[in-house]
């Protein structure tokens, strides 16, 4: 199974004496109308990969907000058009796989099962609080896509040509035991046909690698 690994920043600006998360990509401010995009295909990942983000506070030593220490309510994640304003998830799609204990970033699994926009709400508050609720939630609220599910494509062709390989050396030896007499020639077919059944089983494990 593979992995697409994406890292997140988190910029923490003063917006009229209160202290505002601000969502960075690859060093860019992302504007309030950009979602965040996953594609399988692009990015030449199979069905069965997911991808792992990682939200980071930047400067997080002289910051004054931190992920609540809350694996459940730190992230809500929605289907929409708008984002999540109480508890909410979206079971083995998308959730909470990791939470730094002092609230600097947290790691989020998205397996991009199928084609949807989601909205989520990441929960931050103020370092000085110990146990937060929901009254003291500081949100950072971004949209999403997952455009594309991945292609089973890849997968599928390499059960072929395994089974291909296997059908061809399965037929060989058929063939030689044909020429010294001891298989008969309706036999090289069923030596195929198990070739290839074997080569199917061999591509599918190494598929799942």
């Amino acid at each position: 199974m593979g992995v697409e690994k994406r890292t997140y920043e988190i910029k923490i600006e003063d917006v009229g004496g209160k202290p505002t998360p601000v969502l960075k990509y690859d060093g860019k401010v992302m504007g309030p109308t950009e979602k965040l995009i996953f594609n399988k295909k692009v990015d030449g990942m199979k069905k069965v990969d997911h991808y792992r983000l990682k939200f980071e506070i930047e400067d997080f030593s002289s910051s004054k907000l931190r992920f609540i220490p809350d694996s459940k309510n730190v992230m809500w994640v929605q289907n929409g058009t708008s984002c999540p304003t109480a508890p909410c998830s979206l079971p083995s799609v998308f959730w909470t796989d990791d939470l730094d204990k002092d609230g600097e970033w947290i790691e989020i699994i998205n397996m991009d099962l199928v084609k949807e926009d989601f909205w989520f709400t990441l929960n931050l508050c103020d370092k000085t609080i110990t146990n937060p609720t929901p009254a003291d939630y500081v949100p950072l609220d971004p949209g999403g896509g997952n455009q594309n599910e991945g292609s089973a494509g890849s997968d599928f062709q390499s059960y072929a040509l395994a089974g291909t390989a296997a059908g061809a050396a399965a037929a060989m030896a058929a063939a030689a035991l044909l020429s010294r007499g001891n298989l008969v020639v309706q036999d090289v077919a069923l030596y195929g046909l198990i070739g290839a059944i074997v080569g199917g089983i061999i591509g599918l494990l190494f598929g799942r690698r």
